[in-house]
């Protein structure tokens, strides 16, 4: 984590913690849905796409890579939700526009770039309804960047 994102890491701690490491189940890849028949499958890939940032770039590509292997595939910005807080009407409001996308695309997978943007969006989704969607979290951007400048 870069460090003027270090503020981050003990929420990011604390909310997967509480949230999602007790609340979910940890499972193989393989298991979370049938990958056997692409053209079946909808994945999105969620996550904070602002223009230029590593995020981005990692959604574009993992995108053109699912779509050549032949499944749909979606990209959704979060970005709105950096702006917002999580006990606003506009944040409900912005969580029940995804959740209706989700269904709409009859969306399989929820690829979320980034733990704790796309983490917690997730799982207010997952908790809000009988509707669970499986998910990966990816690290990505500066998630992941930061240690190419860091011998570990």
């Amino acid at each position: 984590m870069s460090a003027d994102r270090e503020h981050e890491k003990a929420q990011i701690f604390d909310f997967h913690t509480k949230n999602i490491i007790t609340k979910s189940d940890l499972c193989n890849f393989n298991d979370i849905v049938d990958w056997s028949n692409p053209s079946q499958l909808s994945i999105a890939i969620i996550g904070d796409f602002t223009y230029g940032t590593g995020n981005l770039i990692t959604a574009v590509r993992l995108r053109k890579i699912m779509k050549d292997i032949g499944y749909k595939c979606f990209n959704y910005n979060l970005n709105i939700f950096h702006h917002l807080s999580e006990n606003t009407e506009a944040y409900n409001d912005e969580i029940n526009k995804l959740e209706l996308f989700l269904i709409n695309n009859r969306i399989s997978f929820i690829m979320g770039i980034h733990l704790w943007r796309a983490g917690r969006i997730i799982t207010s989704i997952n908790n809000k309804n009988s509707i669970y969607f499986p998910y990966i979290l990816v690290c990505a951007g500066t998630d992941a960047n930061v240690f190419v400048k860091v011998n570990i």
